[in-house]
Order: C-alpha cells, then sequence, then structure tokens
C-alpha cells in the first residue's frame, strides 16, 4: 500500500476539536479583490485578546492557517481548557485547533456550505512572557488554502505579505485506485474533502451505507472510488465520524503532527 503524504514538520502539539459555536461577532464589508486575513489585538476586561480578521474574503467551505507570536506573547485559554472564543455567528460547521508551542497553533475548519465569514472570525487570548517588550510582542498568520464545494482551492496573499498556498503532493492513481479522505477526487486529502462529506449527509443523512451506493446516488461526491475514499473507517457507512476524522487528520497535516492511520493512504476498490 503506498502513502501520500501532505506535510512532514514533526513537533508537539494539544488538540481541542469543537463543533458548531454559535457566539456572534461584527459584520464587515462584502467580498472584493484584496482578501485579508489578519490579527487585531485589543484589551478585553484586563485581558488582550487577539482577533482573527477576515477582510474581503470570499465565501468559502474550508480554510487551514497558522497563527505565529512573537517571543513576547504566549496563547493562554480563556475559559478552563477552551483556547477559542466569540466565532462568526455565520459559521455552521467544525473547526480543529492545534497547539503546536506557546507562540505557535494551527487552525483548520469546515461546513457543508460556502459562508461569509467577514468580520472577527474568532478571538483567542494571550498573554506577555517574560521577555515581552512591545518588538516582539506581535501575531502573523500563515494562510493555507481555501476549499470551495468545487474541487478548486483558492490563494491569496495574507495582510502579512505572507504567501498564501495549499502545499499538495502530486500522486498518479491507478484505475480504482483512491486516497482515504479525498472525497473531491483531487488527490489532496483537506477541509474540502470535509466539506464534501458534510454536504453529503447533509443532502442524504447520517449513516449513507456503501452497500447502496451507485455512480448516479450521491451527486455530492464526484466518483463512484470517492465514496469509499469518504468512508475512512472502513465500516461501511459515510457518516459524522468520517468526516471529523479527516478534519482532525488535516489539522494534525498542518501542525506538522505524526499520523498513523488510513487517511492519506492509497487503497483500490475491487468488487468480490
Amino acid at each position: 500500500m503506498k502513502v501520500k503524504k501532505l506535510f512532514a514538520l514533526p513537533t508537539a502539539f494539544l488538540s481541542t476539536l469543537i463543533a458548531v459555536p454559535i457566539m456572534n461577532t461584527n459584520a464587515a464589508p462584502p467580498p472584493s479583490n484584496n482578501p485579508q486575513i489578519y490579527i487585531d489585538f485589543t484589551v478585553d476586561n484586563g485581558r488582550m485578546r487577539g482577533d482573527v480578521v477576515f477582510n474581503n474574503v470570499p465565501e468559502v467551505a474550508s480554510a487551514g492557517f497558522n497563527i505565529e507570536l512573537g517571543d513576547g506573547l504566549k496563547f493562554v485559554p480563556y475559559s478552563g481548557s477552551r483556547y477559542i472564543s466569540n466565532c462568526h455567528e455565520n459559521f455552521n460547521g467544525m473547526y480543529y485547533f492545534n497547539i503546536i508551542d506557546d507562540q505557535n497553533v494551527a487552525f483548520v475548519y469546515a461546513s457543508a456550505a460556502q459562508e461569509d465569514l467577514n468580520g472577527t472570525f474568532f478571538s483567542f487570548y494571550v498573554e506577555p512572557t517574560n521577555v515581552s517588550v512591545p518588538s516582539n510582542s506581535t501575531g502573523n498568520v500563515i494562510f493555507q488554502g481555501l476549499g470551495y464545494l468545487g474541487n478548486d482551492h483558492g490563494s491569496f496573499y495574507s495582510a502579512s505579505g505572507s504567501s498564501s498556498i495549499i502545499i499538495e503532493t502530486p500522486v498518479i492513481l491507478e484505475s480504482g485506485e483512491f486516497i482515504y479522505g479525498d472525497a473531491d477526487d483531487n488527490t489532496v486529502v483537506d477541509g474540502s474533502d470535509v466539506t464534501r462529506i458534510m454536504a453529503a449527509i447533509n443532502e442524504y443523512g447520517n449513516d449513507i451505507p456503501l452497500s447502496s451506493f451507485t455512480e448516479n446516488t450521491l451527486t455530492k461526491l464526484p466518483t463512484y472510488t470517492t465514496a469509499f475514499a469518504s468512508d475512512v473507517n472502513n465500516d461501511g457507512y459515510i457518516d459524522s465520524t468520517d468526516y471529523t476524522a479527516v478534519l482532525q487528520y488535516y489539522g494534525l497535516m498542518l501542525a506538522g503532527s505524526p499520523y498513523t492511520g488510513n487517511i492519506g493512504t492509497v487503497d483500490i476498490y475491487e468488487i468480490y
């Protein structure tokens, strides 16, 4: 069995998986030709809060990016073990927040439909370190890519000027082969695949049996083999367990963390 890897950056992490946050934020102007993602720091009741702001970003169904702090700041929970607060009111999906270290996190999210998330997408909290000075008390967004309902992936430059692209590893598949988790059939496992699986479940219900699947059954999945690629735990059904696992995988890859499951590996569909 061949193995496909999207990222390889060794590090440790702490993971948090959250579904359907519902707190409100301010709206922003409609998208235009100059999309930006940046961090806006403010003081909130004596605590320092960072707001991840989308400005003129097109409606998307998934995205992934890293947040890097300068040595003068470190991430802290805003309540208990939760790091994320104040999610956008339009967001109706799942996100995966990986703490790589005190100054670095990876964030991925996916929804079943494209959404306008302009304004403050979410907030997090920081506090000064023992080496904090104004010059190193900074935050930066390293954007990785956007996902739409189709097979296309967007890219643009963030407000920091850092390049924004999805990292892809080319894979040549033989007839009948598929990559576990690759629900949109583009040989890359990322947030767009989570969106595809979510959209199929929203239309046809949870626990879609593969035994009843035909080429024309699921219009939300592009090919026959992508239905089998979507059943990442091999239980014979496409359900929420599958898209949750794919989102976690994407978050692990973006954080550079190790993964030992079958998502991202190549298998072949055979009729016996």
